[in-house]
């Protein structure tokens, strides 16, 4: 996924956090939780690979490649969590998650 897809679905998830339609109040604050924590392991991923950009060892292309995968299985893992909760928002009739 490039740095401007990234950026998009960072609006997108912005945008579901406004947008949640008609969960109760726990729910609404676990999916807040959720969305959260998405979007601290998308950011994590992001520096994980502008930092990469940058290392000049093999040690350091080591921990930065390492670093990058096990923050995309994160952010991964946490999108599907929140499409298996049903997360979504309704937005133009569109249904997201």
């Amino acid at each position: 996924m490039g740095l401007k897809n990234m950026e998009a679905f960072k609006n997108f998830i912005d945008m579901l956090k406004n947008k949640i339609h008609k969960v109760d109040e726990s729910e609404k604050i676990e999916n807040m939780k959720l969305i959260e924590n998405i979007n601290i392991a998308r950011d994590e991923w992001i520096l994980a690979q502008k930092n990469f950009q940058f290392v000049d060892t093999v040690d350091g292309v080591d921990y930065y490649a390492y670093k990058i995968k096990a923050y995309e299985a994160k952010y991964q893992a946490l999108l599907k969590e929140a499409k298996e909760r049903g997360v979504q928002i309704i937005d133009n009739d569109k249904k997201f998650f």
